[in-house]
């Protein structure tokens, strides 16, 4: 059976995200997107946990409905950890009850996995990065100037939710 896994901070999710999450449930069996930065709130991760979980399970009800897609968080280890592959196993295996066997990442991805583990890197979509997506909005950009750019579900949450993203 293969498992797969994106992980990333998603502040915001966009569609270049959920461009990797789309692969993954094409080429997977069962797929998990792990929050990560789970704790952090800055300039630089406006987003909570739970609005970013909430951002990604809406726009996929129906893979998680049908427990396709599993969406949980994780914690950060130090940029030097050599941890990090046991860490992500380890959520994705308590997620799911089954081993990870594939990683869905964007260009630039520099974490190393075992052998037994595949990494699949996806091209840059439209050149859309969450950075820009902040520094549009942190600018003046309206949520709905960038519709292009982020899935409806993220879009709403941001509307309905900008007093608490930008506060």
């Amino acid at each position: 059976m293969r498992v797969g896994l994106v992980h990333g901070r998603f502040q915001p999710f966009h569609n270049g995200h959920k461009a990797l999450i789309d692969k993954m449930l094409v080429e997977c069996h069962l797929g998990v997107v792990l929050v990560g930065s789970a704790d952090k709130r800055d300039r630089d991760n406006p987003f909570t946990r739970e609005q970013r979980q909430r951002m990604i399970i809406q726009s996929y009800q129906e893979a998680v409905r049908q427990s396709r897609l599993s969406v949980g968080a994780n914690f950060d280890l130090s940029q030097s950890s050599d941890s990090w592959d046991i860490l992500l196993k380890s959520c994705v295996l308590s997620l799911t009850g089954y081993e990870l066997t594939d990683v869905y990442a964007g260009p630039g991805y520099s974490l190393r996995w075992p052998n037994d583990t595949a990494v699949h890197q996806q091209p840059r979509v439209g050149g859309i990065t969450a950075s820009l997506i902040r520094s549009s909005l942190r600018g003046g950009a309206s949520v709905e100037s960038l519709a292009d750019y982020i899935p409806t579900a993220t879009l709403l949450i941001m509307k309905d939710e900008w007093h608490l993203i930008f506060s």
